[in-house]
């Protein structure tokens, strides 16, 4: 995940103060009609404690076994918080979360 800068590309609602950042990796295979969750990685940041709201850069890795994998998606969804914790209520609703896909892969034959 590259580097970025949270105040330019993520909208922060009012009374927000904590984020989790959820990255989902899936495979597919047989033309899209099946996929195999490769793994999911949630970042917790503490906007009060964020220099500057700048996100670091990250490196997640997978191996991917099956030759039968055509492509690789990575997604990326965003859950805002009044605070941390359980105590933390969610901001968003998780029916009706923001998310984008950030990363597509086609698998050579």
């Amino acid at each position: 995940m590259p580097e970025f800068d949270g105040s330019k590309h993520l909208h922060i609602p009012k009374n927000c103060f904590w984020l989790e950042i959820q990255i989902d990796i899936k495979a597919f295979r047989s033309n899209f009609k099946e996929y195999e969750a490769l793994g999911t990685h949630i970042l917790e940041v503490d906007l009060l404690q964020e220099a500057g709201n700048l996100f670091k850069q990250r490196v997640f890795l997978h191996d991917i076994l099956d030759e039968q994998v055509e492509a690789v998606f990575v997604a990326m969804t965003v859950f805002y918080y009044d605070q941390k914790g359980n105590r933390g209520k969610l901001l968003n609703d998780r029916g009706l979360h923001p998310a984008a896909l950030i990363g597509a892969f086609v698998m050579p034959k």
